[in-house]
């Protein structure tokens, strides 16, 4: 539970540090994004898959 509660600030820090850059790296930033998004979202339900996957088989040490 601590690590979603860690990953939850690091995304709150992270949104703050978006919304006072610049415009340029903004930019960039969404450039990024658009290549990048699909393999990081394949990564997110990978990883919300494997949270799933240890709370209903206690016997996989995931947490």
């Amino acid at each position: 539970m601590k690590h979603l509660v860690i990953l939850l600030g690091l995304l709150v820090v992270g949104y703050t540090v978006w919304h006072f850059s610049q415009p340029l790296t903004r930019r960039n930033g969404v450039r990024f994004m658009a290549r990048h998004g699909l393999r990081l979202g394949a990564c997110a339900l990978v990883l919300l898959a494997l949270l799933v996957l240890a709370y209903f088989i206690p016997s996989i040490h995931l947490i």
